[in-house]
């Protein structure tokens, strides 16, 4: 969806140029707002909506003047540096290493939380660090070989993705709920939190027909691709048989179709 600050003519630009993954145009749609409310005030009013190449009191960089070259120049850099998905981890490392934002801190914390407001992704930091884990998102096939790069979740599928994602959050917060205080459920975080550990989620199809060959998947299609699908975990403590029956009977969730394997519970909305 095209943020209410950025004209339809530029939008198009951004989404020619920013094809390294499907979050790299919002993510630049939030460095935009951050440093120059896209061209508006600032260094954006003279041609550098991203604030690329351009540092105030200081000489700045002609070759990068125009939204055009701006988005190029940006580019370059989150093709070579940037650690998708979009998390405030990776935006803050991205701020510190290699944007060299002057206060690296709080531009990474502006900059994500633009970039959750406009994916409607609006959920407290506290509530989404432990969604990615192991291969929430889909592992790169390519010619039949499986590489462990990361893939973020297509743009037709962000709307279901989004979904289970917050499905995914009522069973961990109805874990700290029930058994916040129970110490032999597990594992925690560095905040006494229950973590609930992501063995799968949003898949390509070529892996999960990569998947079905190597006989690691009863399916060739299945949920996963549609990111309707979700495996996770069991915590420590419980069988995966009882944390079947928690979710079931303890997390009122959209899923409704489940399925018991020994490392915990497969979760789908069918």
């Amino acid at each position: 969806m095209k943020p209410n600050y950025i004209i339809d003519a530029d939008w198009q630009l951004m989404n020619q140029i920013l094809i390294a993954d499907p979050e790299e145009v919002y993510l630049v749609a939030g460095i935009g707002w951050h440093e120059t409310r896209f061209g508006t005030i600032g260094a954006g009013k003279i041609g550098y909506h991203l604030g690329f190449g351009y540092w105030s009191g200081s000489p700045y960089l002609e070759k990068y003047k125009g939204l055009e070259n701006q988005l190029k120049g940006a580019h370059k850099m989150i093709v070579a540096n940037f650690k998708f998905p979009v998390t405030l981890e990776s935006v803050t490392d991205f701020a510190f290493n290699h944007w060299k934002s002057s206060v690296p801190t709080a531009w990474a914390k502006s900059v994500y939380n633009k970039f959750m407001e406009i994916t409607r992704m609006n959920y407290n930091d506290h509530l989404t660090r432990n969604l990615i884990f192991g291969e929430s998102w889909s592992t790169k096939v390519i010619a039949g070989i499986q590489f462990r790069r990361r893939v973020a979740p297509s743009g037709e599928n962000l709307e279901e993705v989004k979904i289970t994602a917050v499905e995914y959050q009522k069973i961990r917060d109805k874990l700290n709920e029930i058994h916040g205080t129970n110490k032999k459920i597990g594992p925690r975080d560095k905040l006494g939190e229950i973590m609930l550990y992501v063995n799968s989620f949003w898949r390509e199809l070529i892996f999960q027909a990569w998947l079905f060959i190597h006989k690691k998947s009863t399916t060739s299609t299945g949920d996963h691709p549609f990111g309707r699908a979700i495996d996770l975990r069991c915590p420590t403590g419980m069988t995966p048989a009882d944390f079947l029956k928690f979710i079931t009977e303890k997390c009122n969730t959209k899923f409704n179709w489940f399925k018991v394997y020994s490392w915990g519970v497969h979760c789908s909305r069918r």
